[in-house]
């Protein structure tokens, strides 16, 4: 019997009515700790299974529903996991019978399986920051679930409906990383122990996610490109620095955030900050200018002030600024995102701790033209000691 695959397409089968279940990734983390692990095979233990008329819906309900992708420490834990998930869906409610040791999932078989290049699913943001690693892996194996009754037919019963909770749970199942659950063998009752067992075999195909860890020195803030003539013999070269829409203000250097027009307006600005007390001197201003402004830029008293003329609809300020007394003020002006850690700048042998951080700009700051510009600049430059703070612009149309 197969729960989930359907032409190797590796989706869980939907019936009407249900909504679709979501791919293996989605939702939330939950970490789970390794189940106990007998001599003879690796099983769950005796957790009630099987069905019985005394099974309370509610119960099943409660052992049966899987809190998401299976997120775990480290992949030793990977063949746990799965029998802690398993083992949801044997029946709580069932009575041991005679001297047997209550109906339980083992597995039999187990392989390990790539899961992508390195094992590596992708990049997870912390805030608008692509900054951790989100790793996992897929186990292939064989689990076998055995439960008992009093005759061949309560044997029968208890099988058939752990096969139907198994069938029932498929989106849920999907959701733990269960993507392939194929029943490939299974035993009529067998008299033992003073009572009787059937066991079910499932092919098991099943995907775990390494709980996120941060092992990157630092974010990506600009990229030097070298540039030489492509002649024989020619000394002639070029270097340039692609910013993109981030900067990196440290004590080393803090260029300005010059975002160009074209079409394209500003409606963010996020940071990642690691500002160790005290913070660094200097405000932080923000300038919406354009190519050949004259004189001073008109100043506003605040923040919301500045934005609403330089996005008014009928005659937007093209040449104003507004500036944060200090970096602690701009950084407090943002909300929270988060954090991470990266790096040690300070070299205290302790890796550093960021803020993360998102400042909406309402209304967005609207750069119609290749002329127009938005910049943000530290007042002092650079900081004067160990700090980093990343700062990057998100676009929008305008």
């Amino acid at each position: 019997m197969s729960l989930f695959t359907r032409g190797g397409s590796r989706k869980p089968l939907v019936t009407a009515g249900e909504a679709p279940p979501a791919s293996p990734g989605a939702g939330p983390l939950s970490v789970l700790s390794p189940g106990a692990v007998p001599s003879d095979a690796v099983s769950s233990g005796a957790v009630p299974s099987g069905v019985a008329p005394s099974v309370r819906p509610e119960a099943l309900r409660a052992a049966a529903s899987p809190p998401g992708p299976t997120v775990i420490t480290s992949s030793d834990q990977a063949v746990s996991a799965l029998l802690k998930v398993l083992s949801g869906y044997l029946d709580p409610d069932a009575e041991p019978v005679g001297v047997t040791p209550g109906p339980s999932v083992v597995v039999l078989q187990v392989s390990d399986r790539a899961l992508g290049l390195g094992n590596l699913r992708g990049l997870g943001a912390v805030g608008p920051f692509p900054a951790v690693e989100l790793r996992g892996g897929q186990l292939e194996c064989v689990v076998r679930f055995q439960v008992w009754g009093a005759t061949p037919e309560a044997a029968d019963a208890r099988m058939t409906a752990l096969q139907g909770r198994l069938l029932g749970a498929r989106a849920d199942l999907w959701d733990a990383g269960f993507l392939q659950l194929d029943g490939v063998a299974g035993a009529l009752p067998a008299e033992g122990r003073g009572a009787w067992s059937r066991t079910a075999d499932y092919h098991v195909l099943f995907e775990y996610q390494l709980a996120p860890t941060v092992d990157a020195e630092s974010l990506i803030a600009v990229v030097p490109v070298d540039t030489g003539q492509e002649v024989a013999g020619s000394l002639v070269e070029e270097r340039a620095t692609v910013t993109g829409d981030s900067v990196r203000w440290d004590q080393t250097g803090a260029a300005a955030l010059v975002l160009r027009g074209g079409r394209r307006g500003v409606g963010h600005l996020a940071i990642a900050a690691y500002l160790p007390a005290p913070v660094p001197t200097g405000g932080v201003r923000l300038l919406r200018t354009h190519d050949g402004a004259t004189g001073a830029p008109a100043g506003y008293p605040t923040l919301a002030a500045f934005l609403a003329a330089v996005a008014d609809p009928v005659s937007p300020q093209r040449h104003g600024v507004w500036v944060f007394p200090s970096l602690a003020e701009f950084v407090a002006a943002f909300d929270e995102a988060g954090d991470l850690l990266l790096g040690d700048w300070d070299s205290d042998g302790v890796p550093d701790g960021y803020q993360v951080g998102q400042l909406a700009l309402n209304p967005p700051v609207p750069l119609p033209d290749a002329q127009d510009r938005l910049e943000v600049s530290l007042g002092t430059t650079p900081f004067d000691h160990p700090a980093v703070l990343y700062l990057r612009a998100a676009r929008v149309p305008g």
